[in-house]
């Protein structure tokens, strides 16, 4: 599986799904908190050469003091895809702020909820292929849990998609999160992301992983989440 070609392709299926939304200009919103400069910077460019820094503002305020969220699904596919950009993501909002927007919207057609989903999913594999040693920006995949929290009620696609990526990044992910995030963290305050951490599965993919790869240098890293995961399961 090419984790990076089904992002790409998840970002396209957003851009497809959301052009029904055309930009608003202006965007309509509380004149004490959106200034004119405001309004020009995220009508400065077509939409898929905006950066970070132009649609960190209206990030924070859609659809609270500025624009609808016919605004905010115009602007929806751009702001996805830049989280996927580690330099870009630095000039957004917190993560948690920008999946948390996606709990505002109360209206979405079946098909602009599948390719939500679909993307995020698609973002989750990817993150999943890389191990917490990556280039510094990079997305965790304790960060990311975290965060989809505030905008997706159920995270079983998401563990069932851990489980079945079986491989030494996902398992230093796993092992990651079990050391050092799952039980003094937002995920602790998660019953189905700790009832998923405390099954006999979750340890067996750990303690597997470590006999399959023992003779790895991070083995070590799978031994002792297997120690933490005894204890506290």
């Amino acid at each position: 599986m090419n984790e990076l070609a089904d992002l790409h392709e998840a970002i396209e299926r957003l851009y497809t799904t959301f052009a029904g939304y055309p930009l608003r200009h202006p965007v309509i919103g509380c004149t004490c908190c959106v200034s004119r400069a405001d309004q020009e910077r995220i009508a400065s460019k077509v939409l898929r050469h905006l950066d970070g820094y132009d649609l960190e503002r209206f990030t924070w305020k859609a659809m609270s003091t500025w624009g609808d969220e016919d605004d905010f699904k115009h602007f929806l596919p751009r702001i996805l895809e830049l989280v996927s950009d580690a330099q870009e993501r630095r000039d957004l909002p917190y993560l948690f702020v920008i999946f948390g927007k996606l709990g505002y919207c109360k209206e979405w057609t079946e098909q602009e909820r599948e390719a939500v989903t679909n993307y995020l999913l698609a973002l989750w594999r990817w993150i999943l292929a890389g191990h917490p040693e990556r280039e510094e920006d990079s997305l965790l995949a304790s960060e990311y849990l975290e965060a989809t929290l505030y905008g997706i009620d159920d995270l079983a696609p998401f563990l069932n998609a851990w489980r079945d990526m079986c491989m030494p990044s996902s398992l230093r992910q796993l092992a990651e999160v079990i050391s050092n995030h799952a039980w003094d963290s937002r995920l602790a305050k998660s019953s189905q992301v700790q009832a998923w951490l405390r099954e006999d599965a979750t340890g067996q993919m750990l303690e597997e992983g470590f006999y399959t790869y023992m003779d790895e240098a991070w083995a070590v890293e799978l031994a002792q989440a297997v120690e933490v995961w005894e204890w506290l399961s």
